[in-house]
């Protein structure tokens, strides 16, 4: 970062009320904090995140559990206070359970770095991602697109989201190396079964550890890996606070991290800043400028992952909650602002799905070129709600035409983006073993 840039930082953390550090010694620590946010330390932590050892960190397997120990070590070095559930000995530990649809456990990590004002330290700044990802062949689960690949059969989950769980802990690691302590407490958090429907940070925000009136923003990362220099990187949410509070924040972070980004008023509803907004928390979310080409396959692995510019991004974010936990104005949520439905993050349907073996696939006696999609979840209020699908319905056919059987999720997913507004769209469906079809129709 050049030296006009900690200029910038210095500046705006002293205007909004930083305390007892004079300019020099503000810069300093910042230094340090933003130097440990390291493109080598990253590619460090990612590369056994999105490891094969990890089996693609589904929820409810040994993989994902093995990626919370490594998040809740990661807590401990920094020396971040456990809040999560009380473990075998009665004090806090840095997870919160809860189950996946099959009846498994899995769990949230959490962990606190408390403010230093008295009368601030009582409100958190949030900064998290989700962890998991789908899995390998064998474990049934969410969302895997396309097929194993030249022996390849563990979709790792570099950029989904083994670049946001990275970018958390490595932040934690530059509030460690920086001493710098903020005036309003840190929350960081790491959601399971993400791919699932959101369904770690909705287990948070009905079962949350510290009531959600004192959450002043939540930061979502969520496949921040692989943009770059060439296009401008997404941040969205910064009006669901009153005023430009967030705007600025970001604003001037980026400037200091020299990123170019676009800012947008609201955010989508695909990752876990949702969650949190439709309980009316101020969010702010960080990503990259759309899905990877990857997204979801088995090439999702981190020697594709631009480490320099994750590491700016990470820095943003880093001096975004810096401007946040030391401004004496709270952040508060826009009456004024809309929670998007949907519509404004291009068609959904409004489902999770979840994987369908090849055993599975030969029983509903389709054709041979002929693939399905198993429904895990239906999203209230949606179109797939409103025609009455419902979950553990298969979908064979959309679009007047049958899914394939090498990647039906895929398929399924570009047919989705390709509707039209007031077009009705037939779907066929198994339930039951019985074959049935419907219309749906996007509104506009």
């Amino acid at each position: 970062m050049s030296a006009r840039g900690f200029a910038i930082v210095a500046a705006l953390l002293l205007a909004m009320g930083a305390r007892a550090q004079d300019s020099r010694a503000l810069e300093d620590r910042l230094v340090k904090g933003l130097q440990a946010i390291h493109p080598a330390l990253m590619r460090e932590y990612l590369t056994y995140l999105a490891s094969d050892e990890l089996e693609g960190r589904l929820a409810g397997f040994p993989g994902n559990d093995k990626a919370t120990e490594f998040i809740a070590k990661k807590y401990q070095e920094a020396g971040l206070a456990p809040i999560g559930d009380k473990g075998a000995d009665g004090k806090p530990t840095y997870f919160q359970h809860f189950q996946t649809p099959h009846d498994t456990r899995t769990r949230n990590t959490i962990a606190l770095l408390e403010g230093s004002d008295p009368a601030l330290k009582g409100q958190y700044i949030l900064v998290g991602g989700h962890h998991d990802h789908v899995g390998r062949t064998g474990q049934r689960g969410p969302g895997k697109i396309g097929r194993p690949a030249e022996g390849d059969d563990i979709w790792n989950g570099a950029d989904d989201n083994g670049s946001g769980t990275t970018t958390v802990i490595t932040i934690v690691k530059a509030f460690a190396a920086s001493g710098i302590r903020l005036r309003r407490s840190v929350i960081f958090m790491t959601y399971s079964a993400e791919e699932w429907g959101l369904l770690g940070s909705k287990h948070y925000v009905e079962h949350p550890i510290l009531p959600l009136d004192t959450i002043a923003a939540m930061l979502n990362m969520d496949m921040v890996g692989r943009g770059g220099p060439d296009r401008a990187t997404p941040v969205g949410g910064v009006a669901t606070a009153k005023g430009d509070i967030l705007r600025a924040a970001v604003t001037h972070a980026a400037e200091a991290a020299d990123l170019n980004i676009t800012i947008g008023d609201s955010y989508g509803l695909s990752s876990d800043m949702a969650s949190f907004g439709a309980k009316r928390v101020p969010v702010i979310s960080f990503s990259e400028n759309g899905p990877c080409p990857d997204y979801h396959r088995v090439t999702d692995h981190p020697d594709k992952i631009n480490y320099d510019y994750m590491a700016k991004i990470g820095q943003m974010v880093f001096m975004t909650i810096v401007a946040l936990g030391n401004r004496t104005e709270r952040p508060e949520w826009n009456p004024d602002f809309k929670i998007p439905t949907g519509a404004s993050d291009g068609p959904k349907l409004g489902i999770t799905t979840e994987d369908i073996t090849d055993e599975e696939l030969a029983a509903f006696k389709l054709g041979a070129a002929d693939g399905a999609v198993r429904l895990s979840g239906i999203t209230p209020g949606s179109v797939a709600e409103k025609v009455g699908l419902k979950e553990g319905d298969v979908v064979v056919a959309f679009a007047g035409s049958a899914l394939p059987k090498e990647d039906p999720l895929g398929e399924l997913r570009k047919r989705i983006s390709a509707v039209k507004p007031e077009v009705p769209v037939p779907i066929e469906f198994l339930r039951a073993g019985k074959r049935e079809k419907v219309e749906a129709v996007w509104p506009k």
